[in-house]
This record gives structure tokens, C-alpha cells and sequence, in this order.
């Protein structure tokens, strides 16, 4: 993506697969968290909710994070 800043319109289109690749993963970041919770897992799927817009989810995750740190 950082080779694409001045293609706006390639870039717009990495961010989306970007965006779909992190929806697959969230699942298996979450049974990660689920088994092993530690600030890691927990920092990173706050930080993917919030890619992804799930503020909600997000600021659950952001409360844990500020719990564990």
C-alpha cells in the first residue's frame, strides 16, 4: 500500500483487501484470545475492530486493553 499513496485509486483498493483479509482472520483471532487471552491478542483485535469500523466491539476490546496494561 505504501508504494501506492499517490495512486488513490490503487491504494482505495488494497485498503479494501486489506479490509477483507482482516474479516477472515477475525475468527481465528478470537478463538486465539479465547485460549490464551494476553494484551497481544486483545491489542490486536482492538485494533482490527477499529479498522474495520466496529466501534462497539472495538471499545470493548480498548476497555480490556487499558485493564491489562
Amino acid at each position: 500500500m505504501n508504494k501506492n499513496l499517490s495512486n488513490f485509486k490503487k491504494y482505495d483498493e488494497l485498503a479494501l483487501q486489506q479490509k477483507e483479509v482482516y474479516k477472515e482472520a477475525l475468527p481465528y483471532l478470537e478463538k486465539a484470545n479465547s485460549l490464551n487471552q494476553n494484551i497481544e491478542t486483545v491489542k490486536t483485535l482492538m485494533n482490527i475492530y477499529d479498522l474495520l469500523e466496529m466501534t462497539e466491539k472495538a471499545d470493548t476490546y480498548r476497555a480490556l486493553y487499558k485493564s491489562m496494561r
